[in-house]
């Protein structure tokens, strides 16, 4: 199958399936409702008709499965198009019977998994005539029903949806304005929804934390990122991260806690970097030996493919500007130490390796929680290889600093190689 073909396989399953958010829905297997309807037309939907029989409906449509005879990408996006909009019918319907909280979970859940079928396969107008009908009204529709709960998940799920960045090109300045313009209007209109902090709940922190992970996702993990965008998306999570830590709900404090690891590693640069870690033989790194080199901090694991591909990279570097005062100290976040030792007497890496999850073991009679210990919890990474060059006094010079980066950077600090 070609790329596009499996894209189409995988927006099928979400028509099915439906945004992840309403998983937990339990959809019983029924030929209820108008079988004979459905034997004529495998898309029909009743105009009139109760509740449970559009519920029924529902779970008919979802597993009418594409006919053996269509062979082309056309063929089946045709027949999507067919079962998308016969979702929709029944789900629109079905939220007009007096649902229950169960049978309105399931019809909005259809109505975003088409939502998603809809922004990967139409166009600009067709998207936004297909939200502004179908998927903008359900807040008010579901409030109107008398479940406010779930009408709050919508909300979130229509706030995150509204973010679109693209990470495969340079963005022009004009580009970046106009996303983070964008992003500004969903970030405010985020913290309005949530409300004071008082008032928040694990489900709201989650969509705020989410809120920070896009802004990565969206600013830095693409090309053209300079160190201007890192202090962007590090003042974002910084305000995220106040907001959640007034709250004292335990699960609330735990989102506080990733949102400002994130944003002291994202707005590392030009401040002091804190490491601690535990050496191969059991003793503990001393970080302040490094002063006076020019060092890579770098956060890996044995089962990471690029990270043992930068490696590559780094002990090429390595070798060039050592002589020059350029270290490297690896930081694994593998939970199996005996893997990962097996692993470093194969690799051989001339560098400094640490084992952070060895912070992870509380001392006795110490309740500090295990993600307040490791280092990759105190930066919240969570993407690897994450690194981070450092210079001789101790400060982050930058993060951009892979792959050819790198040597840029070496040949700019330390002049060119011995």
């Amino acid at each position: 199958m070609s790329q596009h073909w499996n894209q189409l396989v995988w927006i099928f399953v979400i028509v099915l399936g439906g945004s992840p958010l309403y998983a937990q829905v339990d959809v019983p297997a029924t030929n209820a409702g108008n079988p004979a309807a459905a034997a004529a037309d495998p898309f029909a939907v009743p105009e009139t008709g109760t509740a449970q029989e559009y519920f029924n409906r529902l779970d008919q449509i979802a597993n009418i499965q594409p006919p053996t005879s269509i062979t082309s990408q056309v063929d089946l996006l045709a027949f999507l198009d067919k079962q998308m909009t016969a979702s929709v019918t029944a789900a629109t319907r079905l939220l007009t019977a007096q649902p229950t909280e169960t049978q309105a979970a399931l019809a909005i859940e259809r109505i975003l998994g088409a939502s998603n079928f809809v922004h990967n396969t139409k166009t600009s107008e067709e998207t936004a005539a297909f939200d502004d009908t179908y998927v903008k009204p359900l807040p008010d529709q579901l409030t109107q029903l008398g479940y406010p709960e779930l009408a709050r998940k919508v909300y979130r799920s229509l706030i995150l949806g509204q973010l679109n960045f693209s990470q495969t090109r340079p963005w022009t300045e004009e580009d970046k304005a106009t996303a983070q313009a964008n992003f500004q209007k969903v970030l405010e209109q985020s913290l309005e929804f949530v409300g004071e902090s008082s008032t928040l709940n694990a489900e709201d922190a989650g969509m705020l934390q989410q809120l920070c992970r896009l802004a990565e996702q969206g600013f830095l993990f693409r090309d053209g990122v300079t160190d201007v965008d890192f202090a962007y998306v590090a003042a974002i999570e910084s305000q995220v991260a106040e907001l959640l830590k007034a709250s004292q709900d335990p699960t609330v404090q735990k989102n506080a806690r990733w949102c400002e690891g994130a944003g002291r590693r994202v707005g590392a640069n030009g401040k002091p970097f804190v490491l601690n870690g535990i050496l191969p033989d059991g003793s503990t790194l001393d970080w302040s030996a490094y002063r006076g080199k020019i060092v890579l901090v770098d956060f890996w694991a044995t089962w990471c493919g690029p990270c043992i591909n930068e490696a590559k990279n780094i002990r090429k570097a390595y070798e060039m500007y050592h002589a020059k005062g350029f270290e490297v100290i690896g930081v694994s976040i593998d939970s199996d130490r005996a893997a990962l030792e097996k692993y470093l007497a194969k690799a051989n890496y001339p560098w400094t390796i640490v084992w952070d999850p060895a912070l992870n073991q509380p001392k006795a009679n110490e309740p500090v929680p295990q993600e307040d210990r490791s280092m990759h919890s105190y930066y919240s990474i969570h993407s690897i290889p994450t690194v981070f060059l450092i210079d001789q006094e101790g400060r982050v010079i930058t993060q951009l600093c892979r792959g050819e980066k790198l040597f840029e950077q070496l040949q700019k600090l330390l002049g060119d190689p011995q």
